[in-house]
């Protein structure tokens, strides 16, 4: 074993070669491969980062980029007992192939399988290479440690379409941008900025302690808003830089200035979620990552002019009726537009009843409209038993002030 070199903290120059691509892992034609001590080298990283925030392993990691599965496969082969699951995609149905046949090396059936075809090798071609290989699989499968979960899919991570669901609860991203003949962007020639369109889609799905570490060419331009820089450093060839995102939290202050300055220019809305819960009672019963706001459509242009020169940019889109904006210091607002007939009568995009925009309340004693108590409660009871800790106090305090009967969630729930 050889002194640690300076770039890298964590590992040595060691001999790796039962991680060769084509020795027991599987190689594919145009696949980028990284050395084996810079994948673990950056996993070790992410892991002692959130060891000091306080987070222990095994982690859940996603791989938006993960080409033929390799660094993934080689990182659990060395580092298992710290890894929960693995999430993988690719936009190349070719590379999400080879990279199912590579992490299913992490399970005892796979990696048998593989024994397997490597005898029938040795049968066939009496080659030393594969002898040699079929001795790096018997090494590998003593590393197999506790059953790692996997779901691998193909899918691009730059589109507007959303990431499925059982993509959640993130620990770790790990991202190796594309550059230059091997692999490229896809589908990128609107997009100016392909970088921050990734972290922007990964950022909604993070844990709440998480790290994402990009590794790209030196000659590339990442921008990262949204995103604090924890480090950046060079192994090699790629420069990585190690991201976590900043915390949304909307609190008092930050909500009546905005809506003091919407009121001013003349743009309605009505306080939603949590801040209208508040709002109803009079008072803070909770954090609040964001500001949820009912707005008619057609003051939804103010209103993104308003958000832009305030230094808020579009960060997550539903549709055309919902999405999240937020700015680069934690606060974020999460749009809910509705469209009204002539009248006055709402029939289209967020079909909110018309009496549900009733309510009045008040925030740091400040006025304002909100979602009246008889629908908020209507509109909170069917996400209880997913998130009591979000709305078991709620809906309790609304029922009592408003004298309003407990809906039958609340009843099936606390008894």
């Amino acid at each position: 074993m050889e002194r640690k070199d300076k770039k890298y903290k964590f590992t040595n120059k060691e001999n790796y070669e039962d991680y060769s691509s084509g020795r027991v892992l599987y190689g594919a034609p145009n696949a980028t491969n990284f050395p084996v001590r810079f994948s673990s080298e950056i996993f070790q990283r992410c892991n002692d980062y959130l060891s000091k925030k306080g987070k222990q392993g095994p982690y859940t990691i996603y791989d938006p980029f993960c080409g033929i599965g390799y660094s993934l496969s080689v990182m659990s082969f060395l580092h298992g007992s710290d890894i929960k699951s693995i999430i993988a995609s690719d936009v190349d149905k070719t590379m999400i192939e080879f990279a199912e046949k590579n992490l299913s090396l992490l399970t005892i059936k796979g990696l048998n399988t593989r024994i397997e075809e490597l005898q029938g090798f040795i049968e066939k071609y009496k080659k030393d290479s594969h002898k040699e290989s079929l001795e790096s699989a018997y090494r590998l499968k003593e590393k197999l440690v506790e059953p790692i979960g996997l779901q691998i899919f193909q899918f691009n991570i730059l589109t507007n379409e959303p990431l499925l669901d059982f993509v959640k609860n993130i620990d770790i991203v790990i991202a190796d941008l594309p550059y230059g003949k091997l692999t490229n962007w896809e589908d990128v020639e609107n997009e100016s900025n392909p970088t921050q369109r990734f972290l922007d889609k990964v950022r909604d799905r993070l844990s709440k302690e998480s790290i994402v570490a990009v590794s790209f060419n030196k000659k590339q331009k990442v921008e990262y808003e949204g995103f604090n820089k924890i480090k950046a450093f060079t192994l090699g060839k790629r420069k990585v830089l190690l991201l976590e995102p900043i915390k949304f939290e909307m609190k008092t202050v930050d909500v009546v200035e905005l809506y003091s300055d919407l009121e001013n220019l003349g743009i309605k809305v009505w306080i939603d979620g949590g801040w209208g819960v508040d709002a109803l009672l009079g008072k803070q019963i909770r954090e609040h990552q964001d500001l949820d706001i009912a707005i008619n459509q057609k003051d939804v242009e103010p209103l993104l002019k308003t958000l832009t020169k305030l230094g808020y940019r579009e960060l997550k889109k539903d549709n055309d009726h919902n999405f999240v904006w937020a700015d680069n210091f934690g606060h974020g607002v999460d749009i809910h537009a509705f469209i009204t007939d002539k009248n006055g009568s709402i029939i289209g995009g967020i079909m909110y009843p018309n009496e549900s925009l009733t309510g009045l309340g008040t925030i740091n004693a400040h006025s304002v409209r909100c979602i009246s108590a008889k629908y908020m409660i209507e509109f909170l009871a069917p996400w209880l038993n997913k998130h009591p800790h979000k709305y078991l106090e709620a809906i309790s305090a609304l029922c009592k002030k408003f004298k309003i009967e407990y809906p039958i969630e609340y009843i099936k729930f606390t008894k």
